[in-house]
């Protein structure tokens, strides 16, 4: 065997860790219950604010979540992560 089909052997051996891994935790975030996210989310911020958090609409669990805010019923706004310069 030569360095090249042993190095395309090894990247082909990684890949396909990679893609399993990704694959269970897609897998992941659709086995993990909605109610169970809300209510642990909901005792969370009351344990550190000490506030009552109103959910108001839809919940889902993604692996790549959104940040928004919402602005009416129907649009959204999402959050822009910027940094002032100067």
């Amino acid at each position: 065997m030569t360095a090249a089909t042993g190095f395309k052997r090894l990247g082909i051996a990684i890949a396909a860790v990679a893609l399993a891994g990704f694959g269970a935790l897609g897998a992941l975030a659709l086995l993990i219950p909605v109610d169970t996210v809300r209510e642990s989310a909901k005792a969370e911020i009351k344990s550190v604010t000490g506030l009552d958090l109103l959910l108001r609409g839809d919940v889902a669990v993604s692996l790549f979540p959104r940040f928004h805010l919402p602005t009416s019923r129907s649009a959204t706004m999402p959050i822009r992560f910027w940094w002032p310069t100067g």
